[in-house]
């Protein structure tokens, strides 16, 4: 999880009015964006990883083969799988 840096999150600079629940409540807050950011990710990934129950040839109608979809499933959560397939299928058919 190094991409939404889940264990790096930096407190801001407290001032003199801001009261210690405020900060509380802003680090719950952006635990709970980063929460929902990571399991956007996973549900966008399990969504992409459909494609393996697909058979070959299905794959190859659609410009793709079975070690593309293996390689890409094994890019981190940050990247956007069917964005790096796209470019796989499209530069495959650029040198065809």
């Amino acid at each position: 999880m190094s991409d939404i840096g889940i264990w790096e999150i930096r407190y801001k600079k407290q001032s003199p009015d801001r009261s210690p629940l405020a900060a509380v409540q802003d680090f719950v807050q952006e635990i709970s964006r980063r929460w929902w950011k990571y399991l956007e990710l996973r549900d966008r990934r399990d969504a992409f990883l459909q494609l393996q129950r697909l058979d070959d040839r299905t794959l190859a109608d659609i410009g793709l083969n079975r070690a593309d979809v293996e390689g890409v499933a094994r890019l981190p959560l940050e990247v956007n799988a069917a964005h790096e397939l796209e470019a796989l299928r499209r530069s495959r058919k650029l040198n065809s």
